[in-house]
């Protein structure tokens, strides 16, 4: 059997797209649209030097040397995604009888950095920030503000003008409670680079970071635009390692834990 590797994952993610399309989301096995992106991400891009292999000629070590790659770079996160989605889909060939065995049998995962744990160094904090040169309005100056306020992605996401008070003496931001998760109101004491950031932004409509008059998304788009500046950033400064895995999420635990110190 002569099928390649790319062709056997081209034929799994069409599949996979297919009975995302015609199931109920809800159904079991069905996988979401987030996990499908990730799945073709790790089959064409992260798995790439496998895909000009013949699928009864790909060996553990061939898997393992992605795995490696992946670990000495601090990929730890996409390290286990590796294990947990080549895993599938050598075991779904196993099962249509494209080969007769998995070359993954016997790797397992191991436990990485949760993201809630993760707390982004002062360095890699300056890396972002020079690297959000590289992003325009909304998403460079509503990432800037999450970053310097420590607040939630969706309070921030949704910050409206009419929200900002006192802006020429002591500028503050006053969340109403149906925007916080505790459902209390919140004032958020706004810095003056904080200020200087909003200030810069068009006002399209009462949405600080929308140009549309809706709740802005593509948080995941911009966050992987960010990702490819930090690395260009980081290869200026002499650094070749890429960044480890991290969410915006960290942003807010961040800013507290350097705050604390």
């Amino acid at each position: 059997n002569g099928v390649t590797f790319g062709e056997v994952a081209d034929d799994f993610l069409a599949l996979q797209t297919d009975r995302a399309e015609r199931a109920n989301p809800l159904d079991k096995g069905v996988l979401r649209p987030s996990t499908l992106r990730d799945y073709r991400r790790m089959l064409t891009v992260v798995g790439s030097s496998l895909r000009p292999l013949r699928m009864d000629e790909i060996g553990r070590r061939d898997v393992k040397r992605i795995i490696d790659d992946l670990e000495n770079s601090g990929r730890l996160a996409t390290a286990d995604q590796a294990v947990a989605y080549l895993g599938r889909l050598f075991r779904w060939s196993v099962e249509e009888e494209i080969i007769l065995r998995s070359p993954m049998e016997g790797i397992r995962g191991r436990r990485r950095l949760k993201s809630r744990e993760r707390v982004l160094s002062l360095e890699e904090l300056g890396d972002v920030w020079k690297a959000l040169d590289a992003l325009s309005y909304p998403f460079g100056p509503l990432f800037r503000v999450l970053l310097l306020t420590g607040q939630r992605r969706g309070e921030v996401t949704g910050m409206r003008w009419s929200e900002l008070s006192d802006w020429s003496a002591s500028p503050v931001w006053e969340l109403p409670a149906d925007r916080t998760k505790n459902k209390l109101p919140h004032v958020v004491p706004i810095v003056p680079m904080v200020q200087a950031i909003i200030d810069q932004c068009p006002r399209h409509n009462d949405l600080v970071f929308s140009s549309t008059g809706g709740i802005l998304s593509g948080h995941g788009k911009a966050k992987t635009a960010l990702d490819l500046a930090i690395a260009h950033v980081r290869r200026e400064r002499g650094t070749n390692s890429e960044m480890a895995e991290w969410v915006l999420h960290d942003f807010r635990r961040s800013m507290s834990t350097h705050m604390h110190e």
